[in-house]
């Protein structure tokens, strides 16, 4: 293959996705270093998890950037590109959670998102993904009140269930 045919051959698309990855990464590193740090500030300060994500981004995005110049552009096939059911699932997810969170609270709305996103990648066991994605939910959420201290919303029905004096 001539150098020519071989640029041609390079995946277009995963390039410039690596690069947007690893320029947000790096801006995201560069603002880290513009927040200011207080004398008190130990090893866990305020920079610390703002470097840590820009990191991952800036390796991801060069991993991206050098597999797209190594590998061709795969041309999807006439029957991929109408995978328009799933698209559907995936994209009701969302606003089912957002109107599901205030009444049911942060588990149930959760568990939903995770049952409509696994039907739009082809489940057909709803029962099954409801339960997984309530028990991944309830964890999520012990893990952030008890282990965070940060409360999530427990939804209308609490209220009712058991109402304050």
């Amino acid at each position: 293959m001539n150098p020519v045919t071989a640029r041609a051959d390079r995946d277009k698309a995963a390039v410039v996705i690596g690069g947007v990855l690893a320029l947000t990464g790096a801006v995201l590193v560069w603002q880290a270093f513009a927040i200011s740090l207080l004398p008190s500030d130990q090893v866990m300060g305020p920079r610390l998890f703002p470097v840590v994500i820009g990191g991952g981004l800036v390796v991801l995005g060069l991993t991206t950037i050098a597999h797209g110049l190594r590998t061709a552009a795969r041309v999807a096939d006439a029957a991929a590109i109408h995978h328009w059911r799933g698209l559907l699932w995936v994209a009701a997810a969302l606003p089912a959670l957002m109107v599901m969170i205030g009444p049911g609270g942060f588990v149930p709305a959760e568990a939903a998102l995770f049952a409509l996103t696994a039907r739009g990648f082809g489940s057909r066991r709803p029962v099954r993904d409801l339960g997984l994605g309530f028990l991944l939910a309830a964890l999520v959420y012990v893990g952030f009140v008890y282990g965070l201290g940060l409360q999530l919303p427990l939804g209308d029905w609490h209220d009712y269930m058991f109402p304050e004096d």
